[in-house]
């Protein structure tokens, strides 16, 4: 007997060499576009059979029809397949065992189980014409050869139908407005539908009235109001057309034309201008668009906005219930009897008085009551006398409306509304050369007077004035080195000659004595108002008096005087020594000065100072007391022993930093294109600090940090270094990066001999070249990262072999090393693939004997393989065979 571990080996073997056979791959799963030729490849003999299909003789546009593929005849025992191709539509809804192409013109099988096969078709859109057919159906016997198989072709061709056209519809007709009256119009509306999506076309709308139909109105969707009357009964139908058929007529419900209410056309109050003696009446006109007759629904009055309730209805208010001043309106509703109208307001009247109105007499216009003394500088005052004949009657109010003229008596007087009410006129409102006038009525509290004018005055001119007359610069003195210049504000009261002055009189005094300052100006000798500074001394008495004038009138004397003080030094020039100083430079200065007294000056003090304060008193400031960047400055005091002093600020010097410097180093040093490059500024130094940042533009890509890497760059690109120290200076450098190509292998062949693989490549010109071989079992292209790859070898040779411990396909690249410098760059050659396999059976050329006849050669092998195995194993165990 053959053990149980005996048995477990054979059929671990067993396992083994079956998992060891090579994969192969048949035609269960199908062949598009296969359909026209047949299955060529089988033989056609023996149970012959039929291809059928349930394609439609004639198809409607973009409808989806079930299909059914099979074959009739043979045996139907046995396995099989087909392949199916349409010219237009789509196939769709694959059912089992079934596959469809991504254009969808195209099924086959997707394995041999069935005899069957379903899906859908989606005929083409409208106007595509007939669509052909091509279908072959096999049916296989199983035996994994072409022989004894049967298969069949069939064709179809379907043609396009088109579905006859249908009528269209109306619903849903309807008169708006349901309940209209003889101001309205009728509006008919309705639904279109088509079944066929044709756009309306040709429809026929007809009106009747009371029953006739309203030929003039044909195919109107509305009817004006003007055909229609009271008591009118109106409908429609419509019978609707797509333009080729006409569908069924639809009548619409019956309105009936309903009354309208009457409407006010006017309405107002008589008299128009009652007073407090007259009784006030309602007069009004009614409109009815039905002809009814109308009459008053009901009358409000409103007295004041408020309503009068004992008044309701009342055509008539008696004088008894008016005042003076009040406001009468009233609301007046109409109705015919059927419906009452919108009620409608009338106009407002103000109830008028008997009283006799006053008099404005004595009206005249004058300056403080003189009229003959009015220029620029004078109120206008407007003056009247009220006079009234009621008796007990007092002036209640006053109006006041002033007119003016700027080129009177040649033009007239204009209406000046901006001044209404004012008296007096502001002499601000007036100028030189202008008429005024005035009107003015008055008001005893009931009326008002009429309109009365005064007289019309002329403005005359005003005498010109000067203020703040004083020495330029004499705040607080005026000292020798300066000129002598007068200025003073002129004033002129006449608006027009405001800023305008004439030549003024001025006279020049020195210690007392007239000084004669004129120049010549055109034909005129004038007197200067500037006394040059060359002749002026320290401790002179000047004076001067100035006399203005407007061109028409002088106006008084106006007098100042001013003591002529010691000049100070003035500075001439200053620099500092040296111009741009460090931290390591002591700082001082060069000063030169010029007095005009011709005084001797002398440094008094010296105060340096910085943004803290005063850092030294010395006249040269130490280096020990700077630092880089720091800002200092001098403030310098000057005698000249005669009172004279000035404190001098100097202008900020600033103490520069070093600037530091920027290095570059690249790893590669060759700085080749194609590699990815390590770029360091480590090397970059500042004297007098510390490097606290780094900056680096690649090309137009900005990077940070003392070190960077950068990916392989594919031409000339430059790189530039910005290094910042910890005082803020900078400095730059620029390299050219990827100016050569980096060496890569050229060449790469790849050769196999069962499981020894071998490569062999072109060598790379260079010192010191060692080659690196790596090993990947995907594809390796340009973009593959090295670093995923498998690394074998590193190798002078520009061969190298190795045995495969891996069966199929393998893929392999080469890079080179220069000097030690790694060239990690793909490019074309670089790389290839080798297939890895154990020797083939030579077997049948057709692929259905090598698909059938290997399989079952191996098949015997293992079984035969197997016998022997269990023959040793029970020999070795003791049994008998």
């Amino acid at each position: 007997m053959v053990s149980n571990r005996a048995r477990t080996i054979v059929v671990v073997c067993i396992l083994i060499m079956m998992y060891s056979l090579p994969t192969m791959q048949g035609k269960i799963t199908g062949i598009h576009n296969q359909a026209a030729a047949g299955c060529t490849c089988h033989s056609n003999g023996g149970n012959g059979i039929t291809a059928n299909h349930n394609f439609p003789s004639s198809y409607t546009p973009a409808t989806t029809y079930s299909l059914t593929i099979d074959g009739s005849g043979g045996s139907q025992a046995f396995v099989g397949g087909f392949s199916l191709q349409v010219d237009k539509g789509t196939l769709n809804n694959a059912g089992s065992l079934v596959q469809i192409d991504s254009a969808g013109g195209s099924a086959t099988h997707t394995g041999s189980g069935s005899l069957s096969w379903s899906m859908d078709w989606t005929a083409p859109s409208s106007g595509s014409g007939s669509v052909s057919v091509s279908l072959a159906v096999l049916q296989a016997d199983a035996n994994n050869q072409n022989t004894g198989d049967s298969w069949d072709t069939t064709t179809a061709t379907i043609t396009e139908t088109n579905p006859p056209n249908n009528a269209p519809t109306a619903s849903s007709l309807s008169l708006t407005p349901e309940t209209p009256g003889t101001l309205d119009d009728l509006v008919a509306s309705y639904t279109y539908f088509d079944s066929d999506g044709d756009s309306e076309s040709g429809s026929t709308i007809s009106w009747n009235k009371d029953g006739s139909p309203q030929l003039s109105l044909l195919n109107l969707s509305t009817v004006p109001a003007s055909s229609t009357s009271k008591g009118e009964e109106w409908s429609f139908s419509v019978t609707p057309s797509d333009g080729e058929d006409s569908g069924s007529t639809q009548n619409s419900g019956i309105v009936t034309i309903v009354n309208t209410a009457p409407s006010v056309l006017d309405a107002s109050i008589t008299p128009s201008d009652a007073n407090e003696n007259a009784d006030l009446t309602a007069a009004y006109n009614f409109t009815d668009a039905d002809d009814d007759s109308t009459s008053v629904d009901s009358i409000h009055w409103y007295l004041g906005g408020v309503l009068q309730t004992s008044l309701n209805d009342a055509t008539t208010v008696s004088s008894m219930a008016t005042r003076v001043g009040d406001e009468w309106y009233y609301d007046i509703t109409p109705t015919d009897l059927v419906d009452t109208g919108q009620a409608f307001s009338s106009t407002t009247i103000i109830i008028g008085s008997s009283n006799i109105a006053p008099t404005a007499d004595s009206v005249s216009l004058a300056a403080n009551m003189d009229w003959q003394d009015i220029d620029t500088n004078s109120e206008l005052i407007a003056a009247w006398n009220f006079t009234d004949v009621d008796v007990g009657q007092v002036e209640d109010n006053n109006e006041i409306q002033w007119f003016h003229s700027s080129s009177y008596p040649g033009d007239e007087l204009i209406y000046m509304p901006s001044y209404d009410g004012l008296n007096p006129l502001p002499s601000s409102a007036t100028q030189w050369g202008d008429a005024w006038s005035f009107k003015v009525r008055v008001s005893d509290g009931l009326l008002w007077s009429e309109w009365a004018s005064s007289n019309v005055v002329i403005i005359q001119n005003s005498k010109p004035r000067i203020s703040n007359l004083k020495f330029i610069g004499s705040e607080p003195s005026i000292n020798s080195s300066q000129n002598l210049e007068v200025t003073w504000d002129f004033i002129d009261d006449d608006e027009e000659q405001q800023g305008i002055q004439g030549v003024p009189i001025v006279n020049w005094t020195r210690n007392g004595e007239n000084y004669d300052n004129s120049i010549w100006f055109g034909n005129s000798q004038v007197t200067s108002l500037i006394v040059g500074s060359t002749a002026t001394t320290r401790g002179d008495i000047w004076g001067v008096t100035v006399t203005p004038f407007d061109e028409f009138d002088y106006g008084q004397e106006y007098y100042t005087e001013v003591e002529i003080m010691n000049s100070n030094p003035i500075i001439s020039s200053f620099e500092y020594l040296p111009n741009t100083p460090t931290t390591m430079d002591n700082i001082s200065f060069n000063i030169s000065t010029v007095d005009v007294d011709g005084d001797d000056v002398t440094i008094n003090s010296v105060n340096w100072q910085d943004s803290s304060g005063s850092i030294s008193s010395e006249n040269t400031l130490d280096s020990s007391l700077t630092t880089t960047g720091g800002t200092y400055y001098a403030i310098i005091t000057l005698d000249d022993g005669n009172g004279g002093m000035l404190t001098y600020t100097s202008a900020s010097v600033e103490v520069v930093n070093s600037l530091p410097t920027a290095i570059i180093e690249i790893t590669p040093t060759t700085a080749w294109a194609g590699v990815n490059l390590s770029l360091s500024a480590a090397s970059s130094f500042d004297l007098d600090g510390d490097i606290v940042a780094w900056y680096w533009t690649i090309g137009s890509t900005p990077y940070e940090g003392a070190e960077i890497t950068i990916s392989a760059l594919s031409s000339e690109t430059t790189a530039t270094l910005v290094v910042i120290d910890n005082d803020g200076g900078q400095a730059n450098t620029s390299t050219q990066l990827a100016t050569i190509e980096a060496p890569s292998v050229t060449g790469l062949i790849a050769s196999s001999s069962g499981t020894t693989v071998s490569l062999t490549w072109n060598a790379v010109e260079g010192t010191n070249v060692t080659y690196k071989v790596f090993r990947s079992f995907e594809p390796i292209t340009e973009t593959t990262d090295l670093s995923s790859l498998e690394f074998m070898e590193e190798t002078t040779n520009t061969s190298w072999t190795t045995t495969s411990t891996f069966l199929g396909e393998t893929h392999h690249a080469v890079v080179v090393l220069i000097d030690g410098e790694e060239s990690m760059v793909m490019s074309d050659g670089m790389s290839t693939s080798i297939e890895v396999s154990l020797p083939i059976l030579d077997t049948w050329s057709h692929p259905s004997k090598v698909e059938g006849g290997l399989i079952l050669t191996l098949l015997m092998l293992i079984v035969a393989g197997t016998i022997i195995l269990l023959a040793y194993v029970e020999k070795m165990s003791g049994g008998e065979t």
